[in-house]
């Protein structure tokens, strides 16, 4: 038996980071590592730009004016965004321009639309302008050939506006992990068929698959089958190429029917580890095959979360390359109060909040039990020795 930390040590050793590449499109990379660098096809804006509504010329035609000394430069055109001028602007000469059009050839300002008077095709100007005053350079967001996304990111909208603003339809990514999901039990029957006497509903199958989905990964449910090693073996051993991590539960405690620990040995592959220093969730048993992990979990619901949560998570960070898929501990505030001794070290269901407090629901801790999960968002990290905790102690959480 070892402890949690030594635990998730061992399989992060044991498994490889994502690989496969695809290509995806822009509309599509949402949540999506990306795989490649990448480097600006063009400049932005592409070319000089108005940021304003108003009228651009040559700042020298400005030179001297003041409220007392107005200059009048002609208007010769007018430029919309989109709009392409040819003619080259001659001192003394001016264009209407709207935002985010190009400023045309020998243009060195614009002059806003508020800061002068129209009259007779000229404009009344009664200040001097800068050189570059009110004018967006081309390249001063973007420059050609600038790296713009890194090899590693996840990417989001903004990144995808990045993308279109260079004009860049799809990218490579890696590609999504895929775990196999199994259960074992003689007890356990399927929801669609009916419950006969003596048999539960199998809720960890759809547990672990929509916490997998939750989670962004791909998930291939591979059934629940009665306590057969040899069939379990043969199931494991077909599919586990076809995945990045496959996951069973049940059959991995100290029963007459927990087969887990034979299915290991027929598929001759090496075993990580079994039992970790938690309660509930110490029998998971872990155990690497064809290169892949075989990580197998209690068979009762709540500590085959906790497995997930714990174990999984940290597995499924690594192997996609998100970061943000690990959970992170925080320390908060226990509003309520815990009065039972943890001689072990203890996980209980609870609910964080953004003050940094945390509440005990229920009174229903068994690892069986499934109704006093709904809503919880952490688990409170009891640490052995622990004689009981009190209303406003500082306590351990994992966000879940």
């Amino acid at each position: 038996m070892i402890e949690l930390e030594k635990a998730i040590e061992i399989l992060l050793e044991n498994c490889m980071e994502m690989k496969r590449e695809i290509t995806v499109s822009l509309i599509d990379l949402d949540g999506r590592i990306l795989s490649e660098d990448i480097y600006a096809k063009l400049d932005n804006p592409p070319f000089n730009r108005s940021p304003l509504d108003g009228y651009s010329f040559n700042h020298i035609s400005s030179k001297g004016a003041d409220e007392n000394r107005p200059i009048e430069i002609k208007i010769v055109g007018e430029i919309c965004a989109g709009d392409y001028f040819e003619k080259n602007i001659e001192v003394g000469e001016c264009v209407r321009i709207m935002t985010g059009a190009m400023i045309p050839e020998n243009c060195t300002c614009v002059l806003r639309q508020e800061d002068i008077e129209e009259k007779n095709g000229n404009i009344i100007v009664l200040k001097e302008l800068k050189l570059y005053e009110n004018f967006c350079h081309r390249g001063e967001d973007i420059k050609f050939g600038e790296l713009i996304l890194k090899k590693g990111t996840k990417l989001n909208y903004t990144h995808v506006g990045i993308l279109a603003t260079m004009g860049i339809s799809q990218v490579k990514v890696f590609d999504i992990p895929t775990v196999g999901i199994l259960s074992t039990g003689d007890e356990l029957t399927d929801i669609s068929n009916e419950l006969k006497p003596g048999k539960i509903y199998d809720s960890n199958l759809y547990v672990i698959a929509s916490r997998i989905k939750n989670l962004g990964m791909n998930y291939k449910i591979f059934g629940s089958y009665g306590d057969n090693p040899e069939e379990v073996k043969n199931i494991i051993k077909e599919n586990i190429g076809d995945v990045d991590l496959f996951i069973t539960t049940g059959g991995v405690s100290v029963g007459k029917k927990d087969i887990l620990h034979e299915v290991v040995n027929l598929l001759e592959g090496s075993k990580l580890f079994w039992k970790i220093k938690i309660q509930p969730g110490t029998p998971v048993l872990a155990s690497k095959q064809e290169g892949k992990i075989l990580l197998s979990l209690s068979g009762n619901p709540f500590a085959a979360l906790i497995n997930l949560e714990l174990l999984g998570r940290p597995i499924l960070s690594k192997i996609s390359r998100d970061k943000e898929i690990n959970y992170r501990r925080e320390t908060a505030t226990l509003r309520g109060e815990f009065l039972k001794k943890s001689s072990n070290r203890r996980m209980l269901r609870g609910v964080y909040s953004d003050n940094k407090e945390v509440r005990i629901e229920s009174n229903h801790h068994s690892s069986g039990e499934v109704l006093s999960t709904a809503g919880i968002n952490c688990i409170i990290d009891i640490q052995p020795g622990t004689e009981k905790l009190s209303n406003g102690e500082k306590v351990k959480v994992i966000l879940l």
